[in-house]
């Protein structure tokens, strides 16, 4: 798989005798200029998107009934798209661009194998998140609570499918994939993958969902790379968010609701996790060959690259500024 840029990778070359020529120096500078302004934009994004529910919550009246507060819920939640989406596009719609010329159609078998996947890493990633939290709590010694959870249980059903399982994945890969990888794709597939990845876990500001959230930004960028179609990773989010919001507030209903009758839905329920798990394991080790597709520019040091992507305005801000959010919100 190969991608042009219409930016500089180069410096000039160096001769160091008759007819000998040693290989051109990798210029980081434009790496550098990309990821600073990138950084930015999710500053931007994450700050807007923040304070625009911040004044839905101030400026909307306070509901009085279930009706009126499902409104207010869903009217409050999507108010953080709106400005801080068309802020984070103006500030990177006159970027470089990487042109890619490789787009595999993905089969029906790949599609269904890569959900597999994404369900059994999500498993993965939650357990982790869970452990550290349920650590972090004894250390400190309070429990500490996961806001997701929380909000879902409060939310009717038709609310939950207007919020996160059509807007938020339709809003979110276009932002965390395609806007992303389409202006840093030509740095090579292991920045693409791990900055999808790492940008989008942090992005959502809590140790619960960061380690899936990463994981699944992985993948994404990956499936976007291959075929070149985000309406593939708008469908996967939207299937993963479905059944971690619907499938599993509707099973937890039934647990709750008859005590013979739960356990045996529980065991089936945790059989099944386990299963999706040792399937993700397998098929990522299984078509390991096939995730790595193609190389960017010259290879440069791991310092240099560290310092290009990371030592930069505009990253330093968005770590720390998610960093503050993990910290203390």
């Amino acid at each position: 798989m190969e991608y042009e840029q219409n930016r500089p990778f180069l410096t000039g070359q160096v001769i160091d005798g008759p007819g000998q020529e040693q290989p051109t120096e990798y210029d980081t500078r434009p790496m550098r200029r990309c990821f600073s302004r990138l950084g930015l934009a999710y500053v931007v994004y994450v700050v807007v998107s923040t304070l625009s529910q911040l004044a839905a919550v101030l400026l909307i009246e306070e509901p009085q009934g279930r009706l009126e507060w499902n409104l207010w819920m869903m009217t409050v939640t999507l108010s953080m798209y709106p400005l801080a989406f068309l802020l984070f596009y103006l500030i990177l719609r006159n970027m470089p661009k990487a042109r890619q010329i490789w787009k595999e159609p993905m089969t029906v078998g790949r599609y269904l194998g890569t959900f597999v996947v994404c369900m059994g890493i999500t498993y993965i990633g939650n357990f982790i998140g869970q452990i550290l939290m349920w650590f972090v709590g004894k250390v400190l010694g309070t429990p500490i609570y996961n806001d997701l959870d929380l909000l879902l249980d409060s939310m009717d059903p038709w609310l939950i499918l207007i919020v996160v399982v059509i807007a938020a994945p339709i809003i979110e890969e276009l932002i965390f994939r395609k806007m992303l990888l389409d202006r840093i794709a030509g740095y090579g597939q292991i920045t693409s993958l791990f900055m999808s990845g790492l940008i989008f876990g942090l992005a959502h500001g809590n140790f619960y969902q960061f380690f899936y959230a990463f994981a699944l930004g992985v993948i994404f960028a990956h499936v976007y790379l291959r075929t070149g179609k985000v309406i593939y990773t708008i469908g996967l989010h939207m299937l993963i968010n479905f059944c971690g919001s619907f499938v599993t507030l509707y099973l937890v209903d039934i647990i709750t609701r008859s005590e013979a009758i739960g356990i045996l839905v529980a065991i089936t329920e945790l059989m099944v996790i386990f299963v999706l798990m040792g399937l993700a394991v397998f098929l990522l080790i299984y078509y390991r060959k096939e995730i790595l597709l193609y190389s960017g520019p010259p290879k440069t040091s791991k310092k240099k690259w560290f310092l290009a992507v990371f030592i930069n305005a505009g990253m330093i801000l968005y770590l720390l500024l998610t960093t503050s959010i993990f910290l203390f919100m």
